[in-house]
């Protein structure tokens, strides 16, 4: 599968961090967007459809690309777990 995904006139808005419940920030964790809008490109073989912890590992990925592109250093894996977790979206 092929796609794109795209955030427009946000060039200032402000953007919170993920931060699951236990983790506190020793930082700012909040940044304003710097450009107007912003596109990911996102390809998925559809065999990670099927494999529910690939795919898991494929949405982690892609929020640490957003991430960065946003202006965040991406964080360890495990705080993207947790949040998954907390969501009820984890795959264990």
């Amino acid at each position: 599968m092929i796609g794109r995904l795209a955030l427009g006139d946000v060039e200032g808005v402000q953007i919170n961090r993920i931060t699951p419940q236990g983790y506190n920030r020793m930082w700012n964790d909040k940044t304003k967007c710097l450009l107007p809008k912003y596109k990911w490109d996102l390809q998925l073989d559809t065999s990670l459809l099927n494999d529910k912890r690939a795919f898991q590992d494929y949405f982690i990925e892609k929020i640490k690309e957003i991430y960065w592109s946003l202006g965040y250093g991406a964080d360890n894996d495990d705080l993207y777990r947790a949040y998954l977790k907390e969501s009820g979206w984890l795959v264990e």
